[in-house]
């Protein structure tokens, strides 16, 4: 968990102004994810 907090963070410092969406695929792309799917509604 602590790796994915780490990334979010480099990432975000790195962008200057980042929207969530871009931030969480940039995220994926670190970790060489394919696929990010929604968060259900209420969770």
């Amino acid at each position: 968990m602590r790796e994915l907090a780490n990334a979010l963070v480099a990432i975000a410092r790195s962008a200057m102004g980042i929207d969530l969406d871009e931030l969480l695929k940039q995220t994926l792309t670190v970790f060489n994810g394919t696929r990010l799917t929604e968060v259900p509604a209420g969770a």
